[in-house]
């Protein structure tokens, strides 16, 4: 009933505007148009929630969209990343590829990704405390790894963790 009321002064908000804007318009339409409109408006809201497309159990996004744009966001900065590969400005003084081990950090995180999957009716908020701790087990691994010397794979870890906190 919120969401139709909440239709309702949108519309209006949304005629008013629009009548201000454009002084020769005429908005003066029957009742049973206003009326659809608004059902429209506010049956796609209803339809949204019974049918839990976009809502986990308590309320919140589901947890497959955090794990789409997650993966989505890793896999761009991967694909920066590659770009350095090859500069050897990331390569330090003793030889060793900061970038490369950069990608293994990448590369981690996207397997984490496919090992954590989503539970069925899971939220976002879950999902996200779920990966949180798989991730930071990968980024004690890469920082007691005394290959990574530089922390480059360690760095790409928590920069993930990062993203993963800002979605």
């Amino acid at each position: 009933m919120a969401l139709l009321a909440f239709a309702h002064a949108a519309g209006l908000l949304v005629i008013g505007w629009a009548e201000s804007r454009i002084p020769d318009a005429s908005f003066d339409l029957p009742f049973w148009v206003w009326f659809l409109a608004a059902f429209a408006f506010a049956g796609g809201g209803f339809w949204f929630l019974l049918t839990g497309s976009g809502a986990g159990p308590d309320g919140g996004r589901p947890a497959e969209s955090l794990r789409a744009v997650l993966r989505t966001r890793i896999e761009n900065l991967k694909r920066q990343n590659r770009s350095k590969i090859a500069d050897p400005f990331w390569t330090s003084s003793g030889g060793h590829n900061i970038a490369a081990w950069s990608d293994r950090g990448y590369e981690e995180a996207l397997q984490v990704l496919d090992r954590t999957p989503a539970g069925q009716g899971e939220s976002e908020e879950g999902y996200a405390g779920r990966l949180t701790q798989a991730l930071e087990a990968a980024k004690r691994r890469f920082a007691a790894d005394p290959a990574d010397e530089d922390g480059g794979a360690t760095g790409a870890v928590g920069d993930v963790l990062e993203l993963l906190a800002s979605l």
